[in-house]
Order: C-alpha cells, then sequence, then structure tokens
C-alpha cells in the first residue's frame, strides 16, 4: 500500500542483503515455538489516504474530518494550508484507495502505542482519528529496505529475518504481495513448526500481522485483529532453505525498518504537506489543552455572552450542568442552516431563539437535529445548548454549517471618509450564491454596504476583497477567500535605518480586547511585549518607533500581534522613506513548508533582491537554497539552520556568493513552518515592491480573481509562469450582475514563454481582448489557464513605485 513513486525513493536507498542482517551464528537460531515481538502492536483503523477522509469524512462521518479537527482543536484556523495542500494533491480519484495507508501505519507502529481516546480544549478525539493522522504523517517516512527484491525474500532470510527480529522481540514490516502492489504489515510474531523427514527438515512459519479495519468511532481499544500467512520450506542444510508448496508463488517481498524520520532528502518531497508530527504531539500536551474538558468558547453560557459564529463548524463541549450559547445577525429573508449532532455522550438540548427573546423549536433530549430556517425579521439570532440534568457526565457537540459557507467582517475602525474604503464579494463559481439576503449570480460580484461592526455571510466559495486609503497615495488591499483567516499575525522584518521607518496598521475585530506586541530580536529572543494603546477603538495606527514603551529599536528584528483567540486581527506592515515610497504586506502570516520560490530576482547593477526568512516553528527548521537559470542550471546552492524565532537577513547575491541576473530564480526548501518577505528594488527606472514569499502549490493558481478598483490605474499583475511549456492565462471580465462583459489576454498574439515573469497594468490587459461588450462595467477579472502560473497584484501608484504586494486568492473545486 505504498504509492510506487515513493517506491522509487526507497528503491534508491542502499540495499542491505540478508547475510548482512544475520549477524548472529546459524546455530544461535531460536528453536521451534511461538515468538512475538515486545511491544503492543495495534490494529489500525483504515484509512484512504486517495479518498477524502482527512478533510471531508468520506466514508466516515462526514464533514469535518480529522485534519481540519486537529486544527480547530490547536486554536488555529481549520481551513490551514495543510487543507488546501491535502486536497489538492492527495486526493486522486484516479488512483488505487488504499495507497499510502498500511505504510504510514506499519511505521507508526514502532513509535507510537495504541492510541486511546482524548479529550483536547473540549474536543474528543477517537482512537481512529488518532491513528488515522499518525498512517497521514508517516506515509511517505523513508524506509530502510534490508532484503527482498523483486522475487521476493528467499526462504533463508525469510527465516532468519524472523529468527533474528521477532524471536528476539523486535519489529519488522514485511511487503507481504510479491507482485505489483504494495502491502506493508508490521510481523507481530509466528509460529515456528519444523518435522524431519530424512535428510531434510519441513519447516512451516506461521506469521501473524495486524490487521486493518473500517474507521470508526470506537472509544477503547480494538481488540488485535491479524491477519495470517503460513509460509512453508524444506532444508537440507540449514544454509539452504527452498520454498515449497504455495510458498513458492506466496512469500514476502522485501523486509524492511523505518529509516531516519525527515532526513534532507526525504523532507525535500513531503515538507510541502504543511502537516507534520510535532502538530501531533502538541494534541498531548497539557499546557495547550490536554485533558480540558471547557470548549474554545468559554464562557458563553449566557445569551448576552454568546459567541458570533465564524467557522463552518462548532465543537463544544457540555459539562454538567453547562449552557452554550452562539448568536448570528441575520437580515430579513436571510436562511440560516444549521446540523446539530451529539457525536459522544449524553443528550442535550437544543433551541433557538429569535430576536425578541423567545425560545423556538426547543429539543430536549437530542441526539441530533437540523436547523434550517429564513429570517421573519433582522435581527440577532441565537442557538442554545443546554446539558440534560438527567445526566452526570459530560457530552460532545458539533454545530455544522454548509462547508462551503463564508463569512466577513468590517470593524468599526475600518470605516470613515478618511479611509475611502471599499468591500466586494465574488462570487467564485457557476452557481447561485447570496449574501446574507441577496442574490449573487455565478461568478457576480455585489458591493457591501459600508456598515460598521457588520458581519457578512455567503452560502457558497466567496472571495472578499477590500481596499483602503491612507492619505493621497498609501493604497491598502486584502484578499480573504470565504473568510478572514484566524492565524498568526506576524511581520517578518521591520525596518529603521537610513530614512527607512516601518508603520504598523492594525484592526480589531473587538472593541476592548487587548493586543499585545511582541518584539523579537534575530535570534528569536524576546525583546520586550507591549500592549498597543486602541483606547477603546478598533482600530489602531503608527510607526513603530512611536509606539508607546517601544523605546529603541536596535535589537529589534521582528514582531508578532497577538490577541484573544476570538478576536481576528487585519491590517497591514509597510516599510516607508521620508519621499513617501515604501513596500507593504498583509499582517496575516503566510508560513512556507516544502518549496517556496522567489523570481523577478534584480542583479546588483541594476538594483538587488533581498530577502528575509523566520522560522515560524517551534522547532529548529532545516532550509536549503538553489539559485536556478531559466533553463534550469544550478549557479549556487547551500544551506543552513534557523532556531526557533531565528531570522535569516540578505540579499539573494551575497546569500550565495554569485552574480544574479535577471532570469533566475532562488528555489527555498523548509522542513518547517517558515515566513519569508521579499523586497526587489530597481534603479533605473525606479522601481521597488515586495510581498512575501511565494509557496509551490499554494500560491500556484490554475484559476484566481481580482478586484478592479474604479482607479483601473492602481492595479498593476506580475504573473510568472515557472513551467516547461508555453501558458496564456484567460482573463475574463465580469460585471456585478455576472455579465461576461469581454475576454483578454496579456497578449494576444504571444503567451508566457517557460520562467517568464511578466508585469501588465489593466489598460494593456483591456488592448487584447475579444467579444468586448462594456469595459466600464467590469468590476472583477476571473483569471484562469489549464497550467499552472504565479501572480501577484501589485496595489498602488505606478509613477510613485509605492505598491502593496498582494498574492492572489487559491480557488478551486474540492475533490
Amino acid at each position: 500500500m505504498l504509492s510506487r513513486v515513493l517506491w522509487v525513493l526507497f528503491a534508491a536507498l542502499p540495499m542491505v542483503t540478508a547475510g548482512e542482517v544475520t549477524t548472529q551464528n546459524k546455530t544461535d537460531l531460536k528453536p521451534d515455538g511461538s515468538y512475538f515481538v515486545n511491544a503492543d502492536l495495534w490494529t489500525s483503523d483504515y484509512l484512504s489516504l486517495r479518498k477524502d477522509q482527512m478533510v471531508h469524512g468520506e466514508s466516515y462521518r462526514g464533514y469535518p474530518g480529522p485534519l481540519p479537527k486537529l486544527f480547530y482543536a490547536l486554536g488555529q484556523d481549520p481551513n490551514h494550508p495543510a487543507i488546501d495542500w491535502e486536497l489538492l494533491n492527495l486526493v486522486d480519484r484516479e488512483a488505487l484507495t488504499w495507497e499510502g495507508a498500511c505504510n504510514g501505519w506499519a511505521i507508526s507502529t514502532f513509535f507510537h502505542e495504541e492510541p486511546e481516546a482524548i479529550v483536547f480544549n473540549g474536543i474528543r478525539f477517537m482512537p481512529g482519528e488518532l491513528k488515522a493522522m499518525l498512517a497521514s504523517i508517516y506515509r511517505a517516512n523513508q524506509a530502510r529496505v534490508s532484503g527482498g527484491g523483486a522475487t521476493g525474500l528467499s526462504a533463508q532470510a525469510l527465516h532468519d529475518f524472523l529468527m533474528l527480529t521477532v524471536a528476539d522481540g523486535f519489529q519488522v514490516v514485511f511487503d507481504v504481495d510479491i507482485s505489483d502492489q504494495i502491502w506493508n504489515y508490521p510481523v507481530h510474531g509466528f509460529d515456528l513448526v519444523s518435522q524431519q523427514d530424512g535428510d531434510y527438515t519441513n519447516v512451516t512459519a506461521t506469521v501473524y500481522y495486524p490487521a486493518l479495519v473500517t474507521l470508526n468511532d470506537n472509544n477503547d481499544f480494538l481488540p488485535l485483529d491479524t491477519e495470517i500467512y503460513t509460509y512453508r520450506f524444506l532444508t537440507e542444510t540449514q544454509s539452504s532453505y527452498e520454498y515449497t508448496g504455495n510458498s513458492v508463488e506466496a512469500h514476502p517481498q522485501r523486509a524492511w525498518f523505518p529509516g531516519e524520520f525527515y532526513y534532507k532528502g526525504q523532507w525535500l518531497l513531503i515538507a510541502n504537506h504543511y502537516y507534520y508530527r510535532e502538530l501531533y504531539f502538541k494534541l498531548f500536551s497539557s499546557g495547550l489543552g490536554f485533558g480540558v474538558e471547557d470548549d474554545l468558547y468559554e464562557p458563553n453560557n449566557a445569551a448576552e455572552a454568546a459567541v458570533p459564529f465564524r467557522d463552518e463548524f462548532v465543537y463544544g463541549s457540555l459539562t454538567v450542568g453547562d449552557v452554550d450559547y452562539y448568536s448570528v445577525d441575520l437580515k430579513a429573508g436571510q436562511r440560516l442552516q444549521v446540523e446539530f449532532e451529539i457525536y459522544d455522550g449524553n443528550p442535550a438540548t437544543f433551541a433557538w431563539i429569535d430576536p425578541e427573546g423567545n425560545e423556538r423549536d426547543a429539543q430536549d433530549r437530542s441526539e441530533g437535529h437540523t436547523l434550517d430556517i429564513t429570517a421573519e425579521t433582522a435581527g440577532t439570532y441565537r442557538l442554545k445548548v443546554a446539558h440534560d440534568e438527567f445526566y452526570a457526565s459530560n457530552s460532545y457537540y458539533t454545530l455544522e454549517f454548509p462547508k462551503d459557507a463564508g463569512s466577513f467582517w468590517l470593524g468599526q475602525g475600518q470605516l470613515g471618509d478618511e479611509l475611502a474604503s471599499d468591500a466586494f464579494a465574488i462570487n467564485t463559481r457557476a452557481a447561485e450564491n447570496s449574501v446574507d439576503a441577496q442574490a449573487l449570480a455565478p461568478y457576480g460580484g455585489v458591493a457591501l454596504a459600508k456598515e460598521s461592526g457588520r458581519v457578512w455571510r455567503s452560502s457558497e466559495r466567496t472571495i472578499w476583497a477590500e481596499s483602503w486609503k491612507n492619505g493621497d497615495t498609501m493604497h491598502k488591499k486584502l484578499y480573504h477567500r470565504d473568510h478572514v483567516m484566524k492565524t498568526r499575525y506576524i511581520a517578518p522584518h521591520i525596518t529603521f535605518r537610513n530614512g527607512w521607518k516601518t508603520r504598523l496598521e492594525v484592526f480589531s475585530e473587538k472593541a476592548g480586547v487587548p493586543v499585545t506586541m511582541v518584539l523579537h530580536a534575530d535570534n528569536g529572543n524576546v525583546i520586550r511585549s507591549v500592549e498597543l494603546p486602541f483606547n477603546g477603538s478598533t482600530r489602531y495606527e503608527n510607526f513603530l518607533d512611536r509606539i508607546p514603551g517601544i523605546g529603541s529599536l536596535s535589537q529589534v528584528a521582528w514582531f508578532e500581534l497577538t490577541t484573544a483567540s476570538d478576536n481576528p486581527l487585519k491590517g497591514t506592515v509597510c516599510f516607508e522613506n521620508a519621499r513617501g515610497n515604501y513596500v507593504m504586506i498583509d499582517l496575516e502570516t503566510r508560513p512556507g513548508i516544502g518549496e517556496m520560490m522567489v523570481f523577478d530576482l534584480k542583479s546588483e547593477a541594476e538594483g538587488g533582491t533581498g530577502l528575509a526568512l523566520l522560522n515560524v516553528a517551534d522547532v529548529e527548521n532545516e532550509v536549503l537554497y538553489s539559485l536556478e537559470t531559466k533553463s534550469g542550471d544550478v549557479i549556487a546552492e547551500g544551506g543552513f539552520f534557523l532556531g526557533t524565532g531565528e531570522k535569516m537577513l540578505n540579499t539573494v547575491a551575497d546569500l550565495t556568493s554569485s552574480t544574479v541576473t535577471n532570469d533566475m530564480i532562488l528555489f527555498v526548501h523548509a522542513q518547517y513552518p517558515l515566513d519569508g518577505l521579499v523586497v526587489q528594488y530597481q534603479m533605473d527606472p525606479y522601481f521597488m515592491y515586495g510581498h512575501r514569499i511565494l509557496r509551490d502549490s499554494l500560491d500556484e493558481h490554475y484559476e484566481t480573481f481580482v478586484r478592479l478598483p474604479e482607479d483601473r490605474n492602481l492595479v498593476t499583475l506580475m504573473v510568472a509562469n515557472l513551467g516547461t511549456a508555453n501558458n496564456q492565462p484567460l482573463f475574463e471580465g465580469y460585471s456585478a450582475d455576472g455579465t461576461l462583459q469581454g475576454r483578454f489576454n496579456m497578449n494576444i498574439q504571444r503567451a508566457l514563454s517557460p520562467k517568464e515573469v511578466k508585469f501588465v497594468d489593466v489598460a494593456t490587459i483591456f488592448e487584447n481582448g475579444v467579444d468586448i461588450l462594456d469595459l466600464d462595467a467590469i468590476t472583477h477579472f476571473r483569471i484562469r489557464s489549464p497550467k499552472p502560473f504565479f501572480a501577484v497584484e501589485l496595489y498602488g501608484t505606478p509613477q510613485t513605485s509605492t505598491f502593496m504586494g498582494i498574492p492572489l486568492p487559491l480557488i478551486y473545486e474540492n475533490p
């Protein structure tokens, strides 16, 4: 059950012969008997890594699956980058459904005891879900093949492996299927029976392998179920074994052991998964939530303390006597759909409360209920979930909303004449959508009313674009896919020398909730923490050197903002000089794992490319880099380690000690989460922009959207084709009502060549179109191509080269 692609890697590892494995003398082999490993091997819940069980719980219990549940429990966004990567790269309807599962499980049995049900921040994880996580983590781990090959393990090798591993209590894994398929099972034990027949000895080895069973919610240890294989062979001497009977064609193909976890050649292939072993370990940290029965929303035991809905689902817990309240603001005619389910424990009471305070549709001692209402009047609606006094133990429940629904908020401080704000929703699908009670046509859009403190809700996948302006030239823009992410808020670099300053603007959804700036040195050490003086507002803006309590910036290399988990933030970090030039990035961090890239490099003769890399993982991070030409020739390569919170700041030229030319690409690989800032500078003509480092897969598009402002000159697109063939992305211009107003290219006569980077403004795109109706009516572009491309929007005034670099949002259809 190991993919053939991964087997290519494993097969390239040094092979160890059976003779090398059997280091003991043949006379030391054990006599007939029963032998078992000195470990409690466990039956695994079957997980199809090619279906959609990890994310959407296919063939299990539905959405959410184990992976979003994990990130939710850790207080992270349930639409974590690992979710995107899983759906984009692992879910494959054409692949064999069992591919990869047994390899991850077999390795897990070496390093982990059988998981039992745990509670983490009021969320109950079943053993099957924990086993699924382990199988997913270890599925691509290195295998150290120690015997076997195309014709399988010889009879002698099979005998010796069993005797010198299992018979001594040690574990080993056999690929039990001598065919093109790979079925890896850890060996639990074996019975050995031999019978003398003249000069020959007939030997029967009955081998026991733990079995795979259906993924389920069993709270207890599963009884060890075994698969039994019988192998027969005979021998004239102890060194000349031969298979007999069915065993000639049916015997193990290979024997192997887990290799080093995440050795360099391996993590280069699997790091992009964004889901690694240390995240699983956090579930067992008492300091983070292990064993905590209260859920993430407490205290919400009164109607006035109701928690507003934000995510596509809620995991809650009811301790004895507990009551939980949740709220949602609805417009008249707006629909609300909620699935209530007790997924572990006792029945509970469920009801909804209208804006007048009347309790409606109460369900006593319910294990599940579907709520589907249309608001009769505008106002705040609440859901109530209460523990049933008849029971003396806890209950665990979910509230699930349509999985593609989204939400967007405008903070009270985000509006005002001086900000000239704009908020716009784009329907990303060829199906009807709605924002609140307003219909949204396929690929249509709607301008959102400028109402402070509002939360808008969509029924389907939506892109939310918001833009605003400070002063005459400082233009800012953010994109959110589905909702404002629950993430870390990190500036991977600050500047305060040579006439440059760092400016922060941050919006807090809730007034009065503390927001703290934690300042770090370049080695990751905390210098100091300062609470930002919002003074009752939800917007704060200032230069770092003017924020009270910060003092000297001479040792500060980066900062992070922290706040309550239910108080999302958004904003910008701006690096600007006295002449008004600036480079600006989103406050929301975009960590990369695996491959990242920097293109449009600037030579030292013409300017330069600056790079800041920050290790945002809580473990040491290995970082590798490779500078390559357009044709793929490697000019320089190397690597280094970054400790937790440690930052590397350099130019690409100095980092690689190479002469950089404009057509080169720098590839960066990180073993664990890495945040990065890219700054590009060109002297003649003057041109400067920056953006967070781009990530393989997650910033590589087949489809994306761009919101066009009233002033079309504010949008410049940087589009890159890093593929090996020509690429011609298609720009479709839509009006708000979903009417296709024209199809365009960057250059209608020439596609992007391999490794080409092109800058294009809206006016140029409009000059390369067909089937044009009304250019002035176009509110947004849908950009798509059958081949992947990268795209960054440079939002600002081209004449002043003052830009905010915005990687465009990722769009895809869930498998």
